[in-house]
């Protein structure tokens, strides 16, 4: 697979996603292009995880790639969504 520009994976990941945090498992908000994540309890966000990202039509594979770009940075190839299978 060619690798893709920082724009093109940006283009196809939502700006913000919800998910667990590995740690405590509670829900924390990723943003993309930024490390690190917001505890959804600090900024006021109290929707689940999974039903933010039900209404955001944001796919397992968008919320693996920024879960791996929060942590290791924007330019691995785990922060490309097309490098993560779908599961349903």
């Amino acid at each position: 697979m060619k690798k893709r520009t920082q724009e093109e994976i940006f283009s196809e990941l939502p700006l913000y996603c919800a998910t667990k945090s590995l740690m405590d498992n509670k829900t924390i908000i990723l943003k993309r292009g930024m490390k690190g994540y917001y505890s959804a309890e600090a900024i006021g966000f109290h929707e689940s995880a999974e039903a933010y990202n039900k209404r955001n039509n944001i796919t397992p594979a968008q919320i693996e790639a920024m879960q791996f770009g929060s942590m290791f940075g924007w330019g691995v190839p785990g922060a490309d969504p097309l490098n993560h299978n779908e599961r349903q």
